[in-house]
C-alpha cells in the first residue's frame, strides 16, 4: 500500500501548547449549553376523533353502532345524532353485533398482547349487563347464535370462545387455528358455526361438541370474513388473497 500524504511538521509553538495542555490535565472542552426551543402550544378547536372499527346496524331501532377506541358510539341512522356513547371498554373496540331481538349490544376488544374481553350492553338503559373475559389476546370478532342464546368470540390468541348469554359464563374454547380468528359467523340453525383465520383457512365447528367438522384450506393468505347465505347451504369468505371463496355446506358440515 503506497504511503499517504506527508504532513507537515509541527511548529514549536503548536507543541508547546500541546504539552501545556497536557500537564493541565487535559481537559475536554467547556461543556456547550444547549438552549430549549420553546414552541407555541396550540389547543385544537374540537376534540380529536377516533377511528371507527367496526359498524353494526339494528333495522328495527333504525340505530347504527360504531366501535371507536375505549367505547361504542350510538347513533340515530334518521338524524345521525348520536343518541348515546357506552364507555368502559379496554383498548379498542375491534367487532360489534345486536342481539337478534335488538335488546342488547355486544362488543367487543381488548389490549393486543394482554387480554381481549367483550361487553354485553342493555339498549334500553345503556347499563352494562356482563363483561366476557378469558381471552389472553385482543378480540377480533364475535357472532350471537340466531336463538340469542349464545355468543362466540374469537381472537389473536387464536382461540375461540363460546359463553352463556343468558349467565355471562364460558360453555367451552374451541382450538385449532394457528392464527388469530377475524371472522365468525353462526349458520341459521345455530347448530354450526364458521371461522376465518390469519392461518389461511376457514373452519366449520359443530357448536354442541365444539368439534372441527372441516377445514376449508383453498385459500391463499389470511381469511378476514366469513358468512353463511340465508338458507345456510353455502358460505362465503375473503381476505388477503383478493379472492371470495365460495363453498357448498352439507347439512352437517362433514369431511
Amino acid at each position: 500500500m503506497p504511503p499517504g500524504k506527508k504532513r507537515e511538521k509541527l511548529k514549536p509553538e503548536q507543541i508547546a501548547l500541546i504539552r501545556a495542555w497536557i500537564d493541565a490535565g487535559a481537559k475536554p472542552p467547556a461543556e456547550v449549553k444547549i438552549r430549549e426551543l420553546i414552541t407555541p402550544k396550540i389547543e385544537p378547536k374540537t376534540s380529536p376523533r377516533k377511528a371507527v372499527n367496526a359498524i353494526a346496524y339494528l333495522p328495527a331501532h333504525k340505530l347504527i353502532a360504531l366501535a371507536r377506541y375505549g367505547e361504542v358510539e350510538l347513533r340515530s341512522a334518521a338524524t345521525r345524532a348520536v343518541v348515546r356513547t357506552l364507555k368502559g371498554h379496554r383498548g379498542n373496540v375491534n367487532a360489534v353485533t345486536f342481539s337478534p331481538d335488538g335488546k342488547f349490544l355486544f362488543a367487543a376488544g381488548g389490549e393486543a398482547g394482554w387480554f381481549g374481553e367483550a361487553r354485553q350492553w342493555d339498549l334500553n338503559d345503556g347499563n352494562l349487563f356482563y363483561v366476557f373475559e378469558g381471552h389472553k389476546d385482543a378480540i377480533y370478532s364475535l357472532a350471537v347464535s340466531p336463538d340469542g342464546k349464545m355468543l362466540a368470540t374469537g381472537g389473536y390468541d387464536q382461540k375461540i370462545k363460546l359463553w352463556n348469554v343468558g349467565t355471562g359464563e364460558e360453555i367451552k374454547t374451541l382450538s385449532g387455528h394457528n392464527g388469530a380468528v377475524f371472522g365468525l359467523a353462526f349458520r341459521r340453525d345455530g347448530k354450526i358455526l364458521a371461522s376465518a383465520s390469519a392461518d389461511r383457512t376457514v373452519k366449520l365447528w359443530d357448536v354442541a361438541t365444539g368439534e372441527r367438522r372441516d377445514t376449508l384450506s383453498q385459500p391463499l393468505k389470511e381469511q378476514y370474513a366469513v358468512a353463511f347465505s340465508p338458507d345456510g347451504a353455502r358460505l362465503v369468505a375473503g381476505g388477503v388473497d383478493n379472492r371470495i371463496r365460495v363453498w357448498q355446506i352439507s347439512e352437517t358440515a362433514a369431511e
